[in-house]
């Protein structure tokens, strides 16, 4: 049990760096949504959004994870569109 203790506080840890790090990327859109604003950009960009996708994905030591990599960016850029769009 110490073993299954001692992972979850691993778990734990990385989960608060996880959350500042999307709240980071999430005011970073914010940013963004002002920009796009401001030059009559609309807030979604699938060029931008596949580049994402394939830099992450080349970023993984372990291609087992590719799908579950790319369902969860799918779902933060879908939120960042969100704060974008909030924006406006």
């Amino acid at each position: 049990m110490k073993e299954l203790d001692c992972l979850r506080k691993s778990i734990d840890d990385l989960d608060e760096t996880i959350v500042s790090l999307i709240e980071n990327r999430l005011s970073l859109s914010k940013e963004i949504s002002l920009i796009k604003k401001k030059y009559g950009y609309l807030t979604y960009d699938k060029k931008r959004e596949e580049e994402v996708l394939r830099r992450v994905v080349n970023l993984l030591k372990d291609r087992d994870f590719e799908a579950n990599i790319v369902n969860i960016y799918n779902s933060i850029m879908d939120e960042s569109k969100k704060v974008q769009n909030r924006r406006k």
